[in-house]
């Protein structure tokens, strides 16, 4: 994201836990593709410690996307008197849709 805004990048300090299934190459192919990247990982048995924040993360951005999601819902509905939600459902809801709404949260 920030490549395609044209600014300027000095140096992004990136942390990483110490996940087992990460790739062993994993340091290599971002500096590859990011050499203004500076990797720091935890200290091992931290991800405990950081995993009440990631649930409030994802609790939020969950609450974005249901509000996002009814609120569509609602004005298809709205705007045409033959909408029903089973109907909303059926024909106006795919994967498009969700990643329309995961990209505008």
């Amino acid at each position: 994201m920030v490549q395609r805004q044209g600014l300027a990048i000095e140096s992004t300090a990136v942390l990483l836990d110490n996940a087992p299934g990460d790739p062993k190459d994993l340091i290599d192919n971002l500096l590859t593709d990011f050499p203004w990247l500076t990797v720091h990982f935890l200290p091992p048995n931290m991800t405990s410690l950081f995993q009440p924040m990631d649930q409030e993360v994802i609790a939020a951005f969950k609450k974005l996307c249901t509000r996002a999601l009814f609120r569509r819902c609602f004005e298809a509905c709205q705007f045409s008197s033959t909408m029903t939600l089973k109907k909303f459902w059926k024909e106006k809801f795919n994967i498009l849709e969700a990643i329309r709404i995961i990209q505008k949260v």
